[in-house]
């Protein structure tokens, strides 16, 4: 009889032990995709924090090979920059993250300062900073496309692939129907249901992110473009995202705040914040290890 008890106990601490380890995602290949502002650093973040500590971590990889016995995974890519996205295929569970591709598009203005080329043309950067100056100031004075046509030279690119970039947003869901749709909105109010269940863990983020990739944030806010857009930028932005808009179930009325109000933290200070930090990572590049070990491995590709 105590031998049976014994074995009962043991059996129900082995159920209880794979039960639990199944809900803490033990072992799990897990990889976040979605374009440029979306949100998938805060996620990432959000799943670094709620699985075990003996995860491989892979943040923006632009490809992946599997590694033989190897364990937990946790991989965060942007959706425009990975190589081959099929190289995640293999992965158990793969998360498609959204956001309205208004609000991501007055980010994505605001935060591809960072990555301006060096070296900065200084009339082009008074230029684009003067725009984010009047915008703060007068909201309805200047729109995001002028503004996007202003950031172009310092970027190196031409302003129309940035619509063309929203058009690949819509695209990627299409093509990629396997992926479990998961909203930014829904992240940032704490909302995480749905993709607990998907996950099969239990999701605590205390919104903390490391001190590198802090940049990042900004107004973690849904809703906030419509204080940045214009009568015009409605006009031409609708067009390109109002299939992706009803689509996802965001909200297709297009109304604007009739009293727009942007916060200088928001806007001026948002950006001379990430001008700062881009220059000093770009100086970091060129004189620290990264930039030693690249021209060592260049000279071994030569030699």
């Amino acid at each position: 009889m105590k031998r049976d008890l014994l074995f009962a106990d043991g059996l129900a601490k082995l159920i209880n032990g794979i039960g639990t380890e199944a809900r803490n995602g033990a072992g799990m290949k897990i990889v976040i995709a979605g374009a440029a502002r979306s949100g998938t650093t805060a996620l990432y973040y959000a799943l670094k924090q709620s699985l075990p500590r003996n995860y491989a971590h892979k943040f923006e990889p632009r490809s992946y090979a599997p590694k033989t016995a190897e364990g937990g995974v946790l991989a965060k890519i942007i959706i425009n920059s990975v190589e081959r996205i099929e190289d995640f295929d293999c992965f158990d569970k793969r998360i498609y993250l959204i956001r309205d591709p208004r609000d991501a598009m007055v980010s994505g203005v605001l935060y591809r300062i960072y990555n301006a080329r060096e070296p900065v043309d200084p009339g082009a950067l008074d230029h684009f900073q003067r725009g984010i100056e009047q915008k703060q100031r007068d909201p309805g004075s200047i729109s995001l496309v002028e503004l996007q046509a202003r950031l172009a030279p310092l970027l190196g690119i031409d302003a129309p692939a940035q619509s063309n970039r929203q058009t690949g947003r819509k695209d990627f869901g299409a093509r990629h129907p396997d992926y479990f749709v998961y909203k930014y909105e829904d992240l940032i109010a704490g909302r995480f249901g749905e993709l607990e269940r998907y996950l099969g863990i239990d999701i605590t983020f205390n919104g903390n992110v490391d001190a590198k990739h802090q940049r990042v944030a900004r107004a973690k806010k849904a809703g906030g473009w419509r204080d940045w857009f214009t009568p015009g930028d409605v006009e031409y932005y609708r067009p390109a995202l109002q299939d992706f808009i009803r689509k996802y179930g965001y909200d297709p009325d297009w109304t604007l705040n009739p009293n727009p109000r942007i916060a200088a933290e928001h806007s001026t200070l948002y950006v001379e914040r990430l001008l700062e930090e881009g220059r000093a990572a770009r100086r970091k590049d060129k004189s620290g290890l990264r930039a030693r070990f690249k021209a060592w491995r260049h000279s071994l590709r030569r030699s």
